[in-house]
C-alpha cells in the first residue's frame, strides 16, 4: 500500500461514515508499513492515528504511537525536519485536550523551533501551529496571547484561499475567545460566518461540530434557550457521525443539561448529566462494558421529569461532599449576605476521598461528610465565630456515610478557616510563592493535596487566586533543579547502590535502595508529566493516570514484587561487577528497563541528549539547562 492508497482508503471510509472500520483499517496499515520499513507511510499512518486516537479522548494511545514516531524519527536522524515538527504538533494537541497544558506547551514551542529552521514566517505550517496554539492559550487563560496567535494565522490563511476548512476553524476560534472576553457580537459574527464556510464545503470536516457547539454557548450566553438546545443537539449528531462518544460528546451533554436547569426542566437535566456521565466513566475506565446504554438514555431524555435511576456503582465521598454542601452548606452562607466577595466552599487536601481514591477502606476513620469553608481575613474577623457555630451543628450523617472513628486530626479536615491560615497548615506558607527558592522549597506531595478535591463555590477571599497559583505548577528552572535530583538518585540508588549492596550480601541495605529508587522514579515520572506528586500512598495509583509514562507504573509494580534474587549473585565475581551489569538478577534488569525510559521522556521533552540509560549524565545535563545561574549551581533539593 502506498501513503496516496492509503490516505484516499481513509477518506472513503470516513466519506462512506463506516467510522467502525477505521481503526483497524490503520492498524493493518501500520503493521504493513512497519514490515516493510516503508517509513513515509509509517509517518503518514502514525500522524493519522495520533488525531484519530484525539478525537476519541483515547490519549494513551496517541501518546504511545507518538513516542514510537518519534524515536524512530531520531534514529532516522530527522529530529530537525518538517515530518518530526509535525509528529510534535499533533502531539501537543492531543495533550492540550488531554488538559495538560505545561506538555503541550512545550512540544508546541518545540515545533515552532523547527519550522522557523525550515520555512519563512509566512508559511501555511505557521498557520496551523498558531491556530493550535491559540486555543492553548485560550484554555490557560491567557486570551491575548491566543488572540494575537489567531490573528497572526487568519493573515497568513489569506494567501491561501484553497484552505477554507482550516480558515473555518480558526474563525470558530476566534469566536470563542471574543465570546469569552465579553464581545458576544463579534463571537456570534465570526462563528456564522465558520458555520457557513464548513457547509460550503465538498466534503464533510470534522471541526464542523466546534462551530456548531459554539453557536450553542452563543445563544446559551443570549439566554435564547430554545436555539441553545437545537444547536447543541446538532453538535452531538456530528460528533457521534465522526468521533462516537468522545470527552467532547460529554461536555455537550453537561452543556445542554446547563441549558434545561435555566429552562426549569430539571428532569431532562438529570438525564444529560447521566448521559454525560456514562460517557465520562467508559472513557476514563471505570466500567468494562461498552456504551450500550447511551442511545438508550437519549431516547428518555426528552420526556419531562423522568425519574433519574441510581447506578450500581457506590458514589464516591467527594460528590456526596458536595451534595452535602448543596443541601446544608448553602443555605447557611445566605444567612451571611455581607460574606459574598469573601470566601470559597469545597473540599481539598487531606484525606483519600480528595483524590477520588476512597473504598471501603479509607471508612474506618474520618470519614464523614464535611467541606470547607474558606474566608478571607476580614470576614473570618468579622463572621468566622458565628459561622463556626452554625457549621458545628450540621447533621454527622448523611446518605451513604456510615460511623467512622474520628481521630483527632479530624477536626481540621473540615470547617471554617482563614484562606491563608488553611494554605500555611498545608504548605508553611500563607501567600504563594514569589521568586524560585521559595518555590523550590515546597514539597511536591504537599502541593498535590492544595491542589485536589474540589472547589463548589468561589465567591472570592483569596482562595482561588492561591489555588490557581499552585495550579499553574512550578516555574520551568525550579522543575528542572528537581528533576536533575531525581535523576540522580535514581542512577545512585537503583543503577549503582542495589548491585553493589547485593554483591556484598547487605540485603537490608540493597532493599532500602530499592524503595528510594522506586520514590525518586516516581516523583521523576510526575515532573515529566508536569504534575505534583501525591502522598506515597497515591503515588502508584496516580502515576497509571499520567499523560506521561504512565507505563512505568507497571514497571515500578513488577519491581516490588519481584522475590528476593540472592542466588543470583551467589556466583558474582566482584571483578566481573566492575563491568558488566548483573541481569541475572530480574530486578538489575527490570532497574534498566525503567531508566531507559525515562532516558527516553528526556531526549524527547528536549531536556538532555544521550544514546545509553545511565541517568547521572542525564542528570547533570538537565541541570545545566537551567537559566537561572544562582539556582543551576545551588545545592537546595
Amino acid at each position: 500500500m502506498t501513503t496516496n492508497e492509503f490516505i484516499q482508503k481513509l477518506d472513503g471510509l470516513f466519506a462512506a461514515q463506516e467510522y467502525g472500520k477505521v481503526e483497524s483499517f490503520m492498524l493493518s496499515a501500520l503493521e504493513e508499513a512497519k514490515e516493510k520499513e516503508d517509513y513515509g507511510l509509517y509517518l503518514s499512518v502514525g500522524n493519522e492515528m495520533i488525531g484519530y486516537y484525539r478525537s476519541i479522548s483515547r490519549f494513551q494511545k496517541a501518546y504511545q504511537i507518538s513516542e514510537d514516531m518519534l524515536l524512530l524519527m531520531e534514529e532516522l536522524q530527522m529530529d530537525q525536519s518538517a515530518e518530526f515538527a509535525t509528529v510534535l504538533l499533533n502531539t501537543a494537541t492531543a495533550y492540550s485536550f488531554d488538559e495538560n497544558f505545561e506538555m503541550a506547551l512545550r512540544f508546541y514551542r518545540r515545533a515552532e523551533q523547527i519550522y522557523h529552521l525550515l520555512v519563512s514566517p509566512d508559511d501555511y505550517l505557521f498557520a496551523g501551529l498558531y491556530n493550535n496554539m491559540s486555543s492553548l492559550m485560550e484554555k490557560m487563560d491567557r486570551n491575548e496571547e491566543a488572540l494575537d496567535l489567531l490573528m497572526k494565522a487568519l493573515a497568513i490563511l489569506k494567501n491561501y484561499p484553497d484552505r477554507q476548512m482550516e480558515a473555518a476553524t480558526n474563525f470558530t476560534n476566534l469566536g470563542l475567545l471574543y465570546l469569552k472576553t465579553g464581545d458576544c457580537n463579534s463571537g456570534k459574527k465570526c462563528v456564522m460566518q465558520a458555520i457557513g464556510m464548513f457547509e460550503a464545503l465538498d466534503t464533510p470536516a470534522s471541526h464542523y461540530s466546534a462551530a456548531l457547539s459554539a453557536l450553542g454557548e452563543i445563544c446559551y450566553h443570549e439566554k435564547d434557550y430554545e436555539q441553545a438546545v437545537i444547536w447543541y443537539e446538532r453538535t452531538l449528531e456530528e460528533i457521534k457521525k465522526h468521533y462516537g462518544f468522545n470527552l467532547a460528546y460529554a461536555v455537550v451533554c453537561e452543556n445542554l443539561a446547563n441549558v434545561c436547569r435555566e429552562m426549569e426542566r430539571q428532569g431532562q437535566a438529570q438525564e444529560w448529566l447521566k448521559r454525560a456521565s456514562e460517557v465520562r466513566k467508559r472513557l476514563e475506565g471505570e466500567n468494562s462494558g461498552e456504551l450500550h446504554d447511551i442511545d438508550n438514555t437519549a431516547a428518555v431524555v426528552n420526556k419531562e421529569e423522568k425519574t433519574v435511576k441510581t447506578g450500581g456503582t457506590k458514589q464516591k465521598a467527594l460528590e456526596r461532599c458536595r451534595e452535602y454542601y448543596e443541601r446544608y452548606g448553602k443555605p447557611i452562607l445566605k444567612q451571611f449576605p455581607g460574606l459574598q466577595g469573601h470566601f470559597a466552599a469545597g473540599l481539598v487536601g487531606e484525606g483519600s476521598e480528595c483524590f477520588g481514591y476512597d473504598d471501603s477502606i479509607s471508612a474506618d476513620h474520618d470519614y464523614f461528610p464535611r467541606f470547607y469553608i474558606w474566608l478571607d481575613d476580614e470576614a473570618y474577623e468579622k463572621y468566622g465565630e458565628e459561622l463556626r457555630a452554625a457549621y458545628q451543628k450540621l447533621p454527622r450523617h448523611f446518605e451513604e456515610f456510615a460511623d467512622t472513628v474520628m481521630t483527632p486530626e479530624a477536626v481540621s479536615r473540615c470547617g471554617v478557616w482563614k484562606t491563608t491560615d488553611f494554605y500555611h497548615r498545608l504548605l508553611g506558607r500563607q501567600t504563594p510563592p514569589e521568586t524560585m527558592y521559595d518555590w523550590v522549597s515546597l514539597q511536591e506531595t504537599r502541593l498535590a493535596t492544595v491542589t485536589n478535591g474540589e472547589v463548589f463555590e468561589d465567591c472570592g477571599g483569596g482562595f482561588m487566586a492561591q489555588r490557581e497559583v499552585y495550579l499553574s505548577y512550578f516555574p520551568e528552572d525550579v522543575r528542572r533543579k528537581k528533576l536533575a535530583a531525581r535523576l540522580r538518585k535514581m542512577a545512585q540508588m537503583g543503577q549503582y547502590q542495589y548491585a553493589r549492596c547485593m554483591m556484598r550480601g547487605e540485603y537490608v541495605a540493597a532493599q532500602m535502595a530499592l524503595a528510594e529508587f522506586i520514590q525518586n522514579t516516581g516523583s521523576a515520572c510526575f515532573l515529566l508529566a508536569g504534575q505534583y506528586m501525591p502522598y506515597f500512598k497515591w503515588m502508584h495509583r496516580k502515576m497509571k493516570e499520567l499523560s506521561a509514562l504512565s507505563e512505568v507504573a507497571g514497571k515500578l509494580e513488577k519491581l516490588a514484587l519481584l522475590p528476593s534474587q540472592q542466588d543470583k549473585w551467589d556466583e558474582e565475581k566482584p571483578e566481573r561487577y566492575r563491568f558488566a551489569l548483573n541481569t541475572a538478577d530480574e530486578k538489575v534488569a527490570l532497574i534498566e528497563e525503567i531508566a531507559g525510559r525515562i532516558a527516553v521522556e528526556l531526549r524527547r521533552q528536549g531536556l538532555a541528549e544521550g544514546k545509553d540509560s545511565y541517568l547521572e549524565p542525564y542528570a547533570a545535563e538537565v541541570e545545566s539547562r537551567i537559566e537561572d545561574p544562582v539556582l543551576r549551581m545551588a545545592n537546595l533539593v
